[in-house]
């Protein structure tokens, strides 16, 4: 069974962070995969996990994951809907402040803004004034 079969098995039959738990290390090999057609389905996987509060958790708490993720969109090599699904996640996960840590934590400033510079008006529009507020609010609360 193809490891996107089975993370898709996982998820008809379970609706929590048990399931993310189970399909992080799977996604983060897929994230990091040298075929884009690969990362882009996995980004979208990401993006799923990523609207459910229990498997947004499980994503958020793994910098590996938040790591991986912001490598393959901030690549520039994704088509369209990968990178918007991409932007999504991080959204998702930029809700939650351990979420903004972890972004942090992982180098996503630099790959944010390298993000927000896309020719991609939807990823700016994801990724701009509430996220950046967000980031600029709980870095200042560290100092």
């Amino acid at each position: 069974m193809h490891c996107f079969d089975r993370i898709a098995l996982w998820e008809c039959r379970q609706d929590d962070a048990d399931l993310a738990v189970r399909a992080i290390p799977e996604l983060i090999k897929l994230l990091n995969d040298e075929d884009q057609v690969v990362v882009g389905k996995a980004v979208a996987m990401v993006h799923q996990l990523s609207k459910k509060e229990a498997s947004r958790h499980a994503v958020m708490n793994s910098p590996l994951m938040v790591a991986a993720l912001l490598r393959a969109v901030s690549g520039g090599n994704l088509d369209p809907e990968a990178a918007r699904c991409g932007a999504g996640a991080l959204h998702n996960i930029s809700h939650h402040r351990q979420g903004l840590l972890t972004i942090f934590k992982s180098g996503g400033i630099p790959a944010l803004v390298k993000m927000l510079r896309s020719h991609l008006l939807f990823i700016v529009y994801v990724l701009s004034l509430p996220f950046t507020s967000k980031c600029c609010e709980v870095i200042s609360s560290w100092h």
